[in-house]
């Protein structure tokens, strides 16, 4: 069975993350559709065509800002991006919660293990896409990976851009390939690898982070992820792209649609609503913010980019916070339902059905009265 979602990888790449976005930029966010892209389309074609079954395929769903008056230098300051300091992650980090012992796994096109922002932070990974390098090469050549490891775990070093976790830890398995594509089996695979991973001191993987998606339920992508979540894994998903903002109609993605993840939808900084691209369903657990968004890229870089991919990676590296909160204020580690309650719990209502807005938009210094 074929399987996909339509991507939409929008970005703007600099290398000095200050440089501010151009407005025609800013202006095509305001009206984004994700449509359906041929080339990548036929870029696709040509994957099957060289890795011979087409079957189980899956693709990156490329898919008013406060600043917190939180004690940090203004070097600091100035290298934390609207989507974390909207989040509050900086006041999380102030009362001494960095991610610090927090393995996130990504599973994606790979990484830019030399990034600045990033080259201290990974403890290891593998790749599964075989004509693109050797098995431990998880060079990234899309892009999308690096930029989902940069939202979670970019490092506090006084420049670049720093991640929701900045002292997180990070395992990378590379399951896309350069045009976003890959098969269903090689991201279970990753899934199933990520649970079994030991760091050296013992560390075990506790957080999952799914950029990505596809457009049919998938038993054995399901069982992989119930598998996870039951050895102790939360797994974070992006909602999916296809959303068309009306709330009572359904858009399913998976394995965002799957009662055992965390479905992540896009808040939008433009609106001050959820980005109408973001999927509906009655699945959505909460938003966080997916549109311009600014982190690394491959080569030194940094970009913006937009889709619920971008969401999703927020949600990760609060986990990673919330996590170390919880093990340090309680002793023990929180379970999966922990976790989750303990995320849906820090967000706000910004007035959508439940369909589009899950809970609400995550924001790590409240509790919800709702959840």
């Amino acid at each position: 069975m074929k399987v996909k979602l339509l991507p939409y990888n929008k970005h703007f790449v600099t290398k000095d993350p200050s440089t501010p976005l151009p407005e025609e930029v800013m202006e095509d966010d305001k009206h984004l559709k994700f449509p359906k892209d041929k080339d990548k389309d036929k870029d696709k074609d040509k994957d099957k065509d060289k890795d011979g079954e087409g079957e189980g395929l899956i693709d990156a769903q490329d898919l008013s800002v406060s600043r917190s008056s939180v004690p940090v230098s203004a070097l600091v300051y100035n290298e934390i991006p609207p989507g974390i300091f909207h989040i509050h992650a900086p006041e999380i980090w102030t009362a001494g919660y960095q991610g610090a012992g927090v393995i996130v796994c990504i599973i994606d096109t790979g990484c830019d293990v030399y990034h600045p922002d990033l080259q201290s932070q990974i403890v290891g990974g593998w790749n599964y896409i075989t004509n693109e390098g050797g098995p431990n090469d998880v060079s990234d050549l899309n892009g999308h990976g690096t930029h989902v490891a940069g939202t979670i775990a970019a490092n506090l070093n006084g420049a670049g851009v720093a991640g929701a976790a900045p002292q997180a830890k990070l395992l990378i398995i590379k399951a896309l390939n350069k045009n976003g594509y890959g098969d269903a089996a090689d991201v279970i695979n990753a899934i199933n690898s990520a649970v079994g991973f030991q760091g050296p001191n013992g560390e075990r993987v506790r957080v999952i982070n799914l950029s990505l998606g596809i457009s049919a339920d998938y038993p054995p992508l399901h069982n992989a992820i119930i598998n996870a979540s039951g050895s102790g894994v939360l797994v974070v998903c992006a909602a999916g792209n296809g959303g068309d903002g009306v709330a009572a109609s359904s858009e399913f993605a998976y394995p965002a649609a799957y009662t055992e993840s965390l479905s992540v939808g896009a808040y939008d900084f433009n609106t001050g609503g959820v980005a109408p691209f973001s999927n509906s369903n009655n699945e959505v657990d909460l938003i966080a913010p997916g549109v311009t968004i600014l982190s690394c890229f491959p080569g030194f870089n940094f970009a913006y980019m937009t889709g619920t991919s971008m969401a999703s990676p927020h949600v990760s590296g609060a986990a990673a916070l919330l996590f170390q909160r919880h093990l340090a204020l309680n002793g023990t580690a929180p379970t999966v339902s922990q976790l989750k309650y303990e995320l849906r719990n820090r967000t706000v209502s910004i007035g959508y059905p439940p369909s589009q807005q899950g809970v609400g938009d995550l924001n790590l210094i409240v509790d919800n009265p709702s959840v």
